[in-house]
């Protein structure tokens, strides 16, 4: 039996792992943890203000990243979702992707845009992806809209 996820999987090259940043070197950056994050989002929701997410996205100062910056992010994952879903590897929702596939999208958005990783654990990447893959699957998965790899693959038991 052929495996297509498999035979994607090894069309996929992971990036190596970008440095690790350390937290002293940037005391400006407000939410370096998910804790540090979910208990401003829950002080500013216990003063009646709703927080969007994407105020988590810092430069290395503390200043949330401009429009522009973040245009430049969404598109760039739209062009990694876009890859997974040429290579059969595109989730049905972003909590069920595979390891790789997590490991490729991190790698590859830090690389690109190191505020990213002003973190501890990649959870900005995470949170990045939560929030744009709903809106790449709604808008770019339509039939017809995208090619895949092995476009005519017929599957046959003998």
């Amino acid at each position: 039996m052929f495996s297509s996820a498999a035979s994607s999987l090894s069309d996929l090259v992971i990036p190596s792992e970008p440095e690790k940043l350390l937290r002293s070197d940037y005391p400006e950056v407000p939410y370096w943890t998910r804790d540090d994050w979910n208990t401003f989002v829950n002080t500013e929701k216990e003063r009646g203000r709703i927080v969007s997410w994407l105020e988590v996205l810092t430069d290395d100062n503390g200043k949330q990243l401009s429009e522009e910056v973040i245009e430049e992010m969404t598109q760039a994952a739209y062009g990694i979702f876009t890859r997974f879903f040429y290579l059969r590897l595109d989730p049905a929702s972003w909590g069920r992707k595979l390891p790789d596939v997590d490991d490729y999208f991190t790698r590859t958005m830090i690389n690109k845009f190191p505020h990213l990783g002003l973190c501890h654990g990649n959870f900005k990447t995470h949170i990045l992806a939560t929030n744009r893959f709903p809106l790449w699957n709604r808008d770019q998965r339509a039939p017809g809209h995208l090619k895949r790899m092995f476009q005519n693959l017929v599957f046959r038991l003998n």
